[in-house]
């Protein structure tokens, strides 16, 4: 994907101008590559799924229908040169056709919200290992942040070019880092913290900050699966709401208007 290639180049560019080790590099893009790509396809196995369970049942009613058609012959009539007969099949289809929209909505149609939320979590995975590749090559907090002004994701490079901005005037940079969350997001909140530490105390923070990205993938996922587990719930909503009333709608009710008329 564009992500992962715009990672990979970033990593590579670390390799190019910070030196050190490439072998825990490699492997901690790689990690984060695979992490990416699991949840991707777990996302799109569940989504899969989901998809086909309620496509099938949103066509039952026309399937329910075409038996009852097959079976009692006089229903088909009913529907042909009967009023009622049309209004049973019209409402059958809109009925089926907001429950296709329904089901389109709820698979697809992320409130701009959730969209932000989670470009936000996979934004605070790749910055953490990007500084954390940096910091372990032996680079500083200050080319840590400049490499992820240069090369990080997009949604961090504005605040972490207001960051540098302020620190090229004179600001220290420790104060500056403080502003991190209140310019990136809540999520960066920890990020900021352990630069904040390196840099006044001079601690190790490579390790942390691997620490912190393992945190926030693992969040990642968290995330992915509650999404999964409220999708097949939302799609029960258009099967009560939609597909049974379509059922009744377009074929139990011809059918018993035709039994009835027998009968009498």
């Amino acid at each position: 994907t564009p992500a992962s290639l715009g990672l990979f180049g970033a990593f590579l560019a670390v390799l190019t101008t910070e030196g050190g080790p490439a072998g825990p590099s490699l492997e901690r893009l790689s990690e984060t590559l695979r992490t990416v790509r699991a949840a991707e396809n777990e996302a799109l196995t569940q989504a899969s799924q989901a998809c086909a369970s309620a496509l099938l049942l949103n066509a039952l009613p026309l399937c329910f229908a075409g038996l009852v058609v097959l079976v009692e012959p006089d229903v088909r009539t009913f529907y042909l040169h009967r009023f009622a007969g049309a209004l049973c099949v019209t409402a059958m289809l809109l009925l089926i056709a907001g429950g296709w929209s329904w089901i389109e909505r709820s698979l697809w149609g992320r409130s701009t919200r959730r969209r932000v939320a989670e470009t936000r979590l996979r934004d605070v995975v790749s910055s953490l290992d990007l500084a954390a590749v940096v910091l372990g090559a032996g680079g500083t907090t200050a080319e840590a942040l400049r490499l992820l002004h240069d090369r990080g994701p997009e949604t961090i490079r504005s605040p972490i070019g207001e960051l540098l901005a302020r620190w090229r005037s004179g600001i220290g940079l420790s104060t500056v880092l403080l502003e991190l969350p209140e310019r990136a997001g809540e999520e960066y909140r920890a990020f900021a913290s352990a630069l904040v530490s390196t840099e006044r105390d001079g601690a190790p923070v490579a390790a942390l900050l691997a620490r912190l990205g393992e945190e926030a993938r693992l969040n990642r996922r968290r995330v992915a699966e509650i999404r999964a587990r409220r999708l097949s719930v939302q799609l029960l909503l258009p099967l009560v709401c939609c597909s049974l009333p379509a059922v009744i709608i377009g074929a139990v009710v011809p059918l018993v208007v035709v039994s009835v008329g027998r009968v009498v």
